[in-house]
């Protein structure tokens, strides 16, 4: 794995449970960090907009628990659901030694999670729309830590070449749901994108979801059987500039300002919450 080669061994948090054991429960601190099953299987409530609950699974060697990295309290709650269940709980000082021990951790991590990202479906046959109460996830983000944040992740203007920005004109179009291509993440660094759907009963209608501003990441979540995306995107009535995240610029940037790339990181563990929340 990315990580557990370089992990301080004499530090390292594992836990066992049985099935039924709570792992955590919402609302408790989040101190102990972001999770990685190593063997078992664990299972989280959501609960939507209309208070109904969905469950979610991860198997061995998956993560959850992500948003630990940018809120104090955890999301949901979490439960074994095998006997002999382990669980590896990775604190923000257990992640920064990785960090401080390779120069290239926190560019193995971005990319891990973008892959991880950019493999996940959503599975339509849930109510989708019913799903959507991502403006509630952003509610539980500590606001002042989300701050700090987003205005790390916009030192990476001055960090490249500005023939890597995307301008998206006044309600533009990123994408839509029929996109079947782009599989794209990116960082909003002016003006702000609009998430919205289509309404079922009347398609011209459209439906908001979530409003982004700079300093956030967003892009492709796709559906299941590659159906297309999740979401349509468009730019807001002043536009927007946005800078496509790959490999090579993520490169550049931990070698330019390490913390920076951690700041993306974090980030992207946001994004993971919204995206458990859409029932993957």
């Amino acid at each position: 794995m990315i990580f557990l080669d370089i992990l301080p061994k004499d530090s390292l948090l594992i836990k066992s449970y049985q099935s039924g054991e709570i792992i955590y429960q919402k609302g408790e601190s989040s101190s102990d960090g972001i999770c990685f099953v190593l063997n078992g299987k664990v299972e989280t409530d959501h609960l939507d907009k209309d208070q109904h609950i969905i469950k979610l699974e991860f198997n061995q060697f998956k993560f959850f628990g992500l948003s630990a990295f940018v809120s104090n309290i955890r999301m949901d709650t979490v439960k074994a659901i095998e006997d002999g269940t382990k669980v590896l709980f990775i604190s923000e000082s257990d992640f920064s030694f990785c960090m401080n021990a390779d120069s290239q951790f926190i560019i193995r991590a971005i990319q891990y999670m973008i892959n991880y990202i950019q493999t996940l479906n959503i599975d339509t046959k849930h109510d989708l729309l019913r799903s959507f109460n991502l403006n509630d996830i952003l509610d539980q983000v500590d606001q002042n830590r989300l701050g700090k944040i987003k205005e790390q992740n916009l030192r990476i203007y001055s960090q490249i070449y500005h023939s890597r920005f995307r301008l998206v004109n006044p309600g533009q179009l990123v994408y839509s749901e029929e996109n079947l291509v782009d599989s794209d993440l990116y960082l909003i660094l002016e003006g702000e994108v609009l998430h919205f759907v289509n309404d079922p009963k009347d398609p011209i209608k459209e439906i908001p979801i979530l409003r982004l501003e700079p300093g956030y990441i967003f892009g492709f979540i796709k559906k299941d059987a590659d159906k297309g995306h999740v979401l349509n995107v468009r730019a807001g009535s002043n536009g927007a500039l946005t800078i496509h995240l790959d490999s090579n610029l993520l490169r550049q940037v931990a070698k330019n300002d390490e913390m920076v790339a951690y700041s993306i990181f974090q980030t992207l563990c946001l994004l993971m919450a919204m995206i458990e929340n859409l029932c993957v």
